[in-house]
């Protein structure tokens, strides 16, 4: 009975273990994809599972000693410069293929050359490797390993293509303000443009996020706003009226319907 019980079931328990093997792969990723650690990979293994990313975007230009530093305060922990080598494969498997957003211009390695001097550079107009001065004010790319951890803190880069500027306790769940300013539009523009632009799921702040942005990202020197009035989308008691806040001081008010005033997206997280 036992026996019969086996062979009758047996193929039925092989065909779930099939199943649930194949719904708990690990995700894997390739050469070009946004990956969840909040970059672009540019590096990765014959599993697709552990490499390199690239941040989406160039910190600015910095000497030597201050690129490691602005790297830890603007982006987070596990962000780095990249060595000789990686910068290498940002320019060929990124820039190289039209990914990236990479500028035609000298980058900055994390790698000193022979020459303590002068570490290693890599030109992006034409992918030749050399000596950089420590005192030149060169572009920064930073980079990230991945796997990483899935859980973010105010001003970390989201994979839903943003800046956290709030996050709960969990860090999983929250809302990112888009890296860049839209543009300046009147209250009824707005709306339109966030979608023809950015696409659904992304929005005009409320009275309350505004400030967020303002308390978490522009005071700390993250998001590269403007020292200026941004709208929101909320209501005030004046219908004419609805809230703005000025970033110049933190001072919130009402702001002309027809206004032209800066619009900074914003969208939640975990987003689809």
């Amino acid at each position: 009975m036992k026996s019969l019980f086996f062979k009758q079931f047996t193929p039925v328990l092989v065909a779930v273990v099939m199943i649930f093997s194949i719904n708990v792969q690990a995700q894997t990723y390739k050469i070009g994809d946004m990956h969840p650690c909040g970059g672009i990979v540019f590096s990765v293994d014959a599993t697709g599972q552990k490499g390199f990313v690239a941040n989406p975007a160039d910190l600015g230009k910095y000497n030597f000693a201050d690129a490691g530093k602005a790297i830890t305060e603007k982006l987070g922990t596990g962000w780095t410069m990249p060595n000789k080598d990686q910068l290498n494969q940002m320019y060929l498997n990124l820039h190289k293929k039209g990914l990236g957003n990479f500028k035609p211009e000298k980058y900055r390695s994390g790698q000193a050359s022979s020459y303590p001097m002068y570490p290693w550079a890599q030109n992006f107009a034409n992918g030749t490797q050399e000596g950089d001065g420590l005192n030149n004010l060169t572009n920064v790319r930073a980079i990230k390993a991945f796997p990483c951890s899935t859980t973010y803190k105010i001003g970390d880069m989201h994979p839903c293509g943003g800046i956290v500027f709030t996050v709960d306790a969990t860090g999983q769940k929250g809302f990112v303000a888009n890296p860049a300013d839209l543009g300046k539009y009147n209250f009824a523009d707005a709306g339109k443009a966030i979608t023809e632009k950015l696409g659904a799921g992304w929005t005009m702040p409320n009275k309350d996020q505004l400030n967020l942005m303002y308390v978490n990202l522009h005071k700390k020197g993250l998001g590269n706003f403007k020292p200026e009035k941004y709208r929101s989308g909320q209501a005030s008691s004046y219908p004419m009226y609805p809230w703005a806040q000025n970033f110049a001081n933190g001072t919130q008010e009402g702001d002309g319907l027809n206004n032209l005033t800066n619009i900074r997206a914003i969208k939640a997280f975990p987003c689809k």
